[in-house]
């Protein structure tokens, strides 16, 4: 039996999502959205995350967090389109045939896993960039900041750095994870 992860572990991945997870997780969504009540590719998606932590959906930790998601909006498209169509009487309008054709865009199994595998490469190597500043907490905040993908100036606000901190964090940064960057190279 899979193992399903927690609520704080799907919310662990939600955050984790890279700009490219969700711009991808967007474009599937607004692909699913014809014939449902969501207006916006976001409602699908967070509609998708809501029920995962209610506890409607339950993300098996064997499937990459985006493939979860993603086929957990084509599941609840495709039912919004079922109860309409039961609750209106309407039959085939050739919705279905369209939508069909438009899923073959959709990202494969395959190329789910690669992104997946790439996210997780890249999550390992901003770990070792981060380790690598255990002494130097400006520069940890730096990293963190890159991560979260915050401006300079929240960073500094955050962290309470002066611009020249800053400046000199971000380049003892900027060194170090050209130094790991030429390693997987």
């Amino acid at each position: 039996m899979a193992k399903h992860a927690t609520i704080a572990q799907s919310l662990d991945a939600f955050e984790a999502l890279t700009d490219s997870d969700m711009l991808a997780l967007r474009k599937a969504a607004s692909l699913l959205l014809q014939g449902t009540q969501f207006s916006e590719p976001a409602d699908l998606i967070y509609e998708a995350l809501t029920r995962c932590l209610d506890g409607r959906r339950h993300w098996p930790l064997t499937v990459p967090f985006t493939s979860f998601v993603r086929h957990a909006m084509r599941s609840i498209s495709s039912a919004e389109r079922d109860h309409y169509r039961s609750r209106y009487g309407l039959g085939d309008s050739g919705m279905e045939a369209e939508l069909t054709e438009m899923g073959a865009l959709a990202p494969s199994a395959e190329e789910d896993a690669l992104a997946s595998e790439r996210a997780r490469f890249a999550r390992a190597r901003a770990e070792e960039l981060q380790g690598s500043f255990k002494g130097d907490p400006m520069a940890r905040a730096v990293v963190e900041g890159w991560l979260r993908d915050l401006s300079a100036a929240e960073l500094m606000e955050k962290h309470s750095l002066s611009p020249k901190e800053y400046d000199a964090a971000r380049k003892r940064v900027a060194r170090k994870a050209a130094t790991v960057a030429r390693r997987y190279q």
